[in-house]
């Protein structure tokens, strides 16, 4: 007889797709350094208000932004969308409070590091600029050399050489 414990899944799942970040050697941690960084907060997602979905959209948005999100799910009804933060996330916790238009206050049952939007009535997805949004790096594309640059016929059957 094999007993299943949805508890143990639950928590194999999340680990697999929620690792823990290691941490960097030399990176520091506290106000001045990368902790602080609004995608290095986790970010959890509640949903107070009759819009069907809306925190699922809500993270898969902030998670196209660079952002790592935690628990989404829904909460009680509320009437206004709050942000609140743990330690070492206040940083984290003012960008998302103004992509929503509000002001992210200390929440003393958030977890450290961790960011908590409750969606209340009229929240709408946010939109996040370009400029918010990392970058990817330009790709070079070599024009002359091995990689690049046009290949001209040199020989008598007009068929370059390749040795």
């Amino acid at each position: 007889m094999n007993i299943i414990s949805v508890r143990r899944i639950k928590a194999i799942v999340h680990a697999a797709f929620y690792p823990q970040p290691r941490p960097r050697p030399g990176a520091l941690h506290g106000p001045q350094g990368p902790a602080s960084s609004n995608t290095r907060a986790v970010i959890d997602v509640l949903n107070g208000s009759s819009t069907y979905h809306l925190a699922a959209n809500t993270a898969a948005a902030l998670v196209s932004a660079g952002y790592r999100v935690g628990q989404v799910g829904n909460t009680a009804y509320r009437a206004s969308t709050a942000v609140r933060y743990g330690t070492g996330a206040a940083a984290g916790g003012g960008a998302i409070a103004r992509l929503f238009g509000v002001t992210a206050a200390p929440g003393a049952s958030v977890a450290s590091g961790h960011v908590e939007i409750l969606l209340g009535a009229g929240a709408k997805v946010p939109v996040i600029s370009a400029a918010s949004k990392r970058s990817p790096a330009p790709v070079v594309i070599p024009s002359t050399g091995a990689q690049g640059g046009a290949v001209t016929a040199t020989g008598k059957s007009g068929i370059p050489c390749v040795n």
